[in-house]
């Protein structure tokens, strides 16, 4: 077409010297500026965070960690990471969470609750490293986990028969941390279990806190999904899934472990 047009070195040339730097330095005027109406108000911050890598899988080279002002709605952090400078890139969100902890302290903001995924690494080091902050787990990233698990699952031979009731179970979950209290995780942890009796069509005996379902007598429908029949493979491996002893001991362990998130 003729059209003249600048070469790509020159093109990254004025992205490294010209535009690089004046979002950055945008970016830090922002910063700075939402840290000294944060420094105004009398509370502690409520942190969400999360990690995103440039590929999936442990062969990603670089990592973002965005950490977000839950009651304020707004970024406060970004940190990016590269995977040589923390050992691996398993452990670049971790690095992530450190970086942004580090730079909300240096500006004299204490922080009250950091909310995660369940990173295991990210779960010992708040434990140990700020024992004083209440560590949530974000319920989506619970959901979205078991969601995929249960969708695996109906791709199995004989398991077919779970499909329909997936976005029930999931649904199932929400409800069972919406409607208890903090502090009664024991209750949370009895709710979701009742999940595995009730696709079987049994609403009663579920435990001594949650003995039996909430809801009102089921009337039958044409359209009504059908019940999974008890001690059959997919009841079975329904039952592994609900049952992981790491998710029940995240809702019994310490009673307030999770977070509804808006995503």
């Amino acid at each position: 077409m003729n059209i003249a047009s600048i070469s790509g070195r020159t093109f990254f040339r004025h992205q490294s010297s010209i535009l690089q730097p004046a979002v950055q330095r945008v970016w830090k005027k922002e910063q700075m500026e939402l840290f000294a109406v944060l420094m105004t108000e009398d509370r502690k911050l409520v942190l969400g965070g999360d990690g995103r890598a440039d590929s999936p899988g442990h062969s990603a080279k670089y990592g973002t960690y965005t950490a977000l002002e839950v009651p304020s709605n707004v970024i406060i952090d970004i940190q990016q990471v590269q995977s040589n400078e923390c050992g691996g890139s398993y452990h670049m969100e971790l690095e992530g969470l450190r970086r942004s902890v580090a730079a909300v302290e240096e500006e004299g903001l204490s922080i009250g609750t950091i909310i995660t995924d369940r990173h295991r690494q990210i779960a010992k080091w708040i434990r140990t490293e700020l024992p004083e902050v209440q560590h949530l787990y974000d319920i989506w990233h619970v959901a979205k986990g078991i969601s995929r698990k249960l969708e695996s699952l109906a791709k199995q031979k004989e398991c077919d028969a779970i499909k329909p009731w997936i976005r029930s179970v999931v649904n199932h979950l929400y409800w069972s941390a919406v409607s208890t209290e903090s502090g009664h995780g024991d209750l949370v942890a009895e709710k979701w279990m009742s999940v595995i009796n009730h696709i079987q069509n049994v609403h009663e005996g579920h435990g001594d806190l949650y003995p039996s379902c909430s809801h009102a007598a089921l009337e039958t429908r044409a359209d009504q999904k059908k019940w999974i029949q008890p001690s059959t493979k997919v009841a079975v491996k329904v039952e592994q899934i609900v049952g992981r002893k790491m998710l029940h001991n995240n809702f019994s362990e310490g009673g307030s472990h999770f977070y509804m998130s808006n995503k």
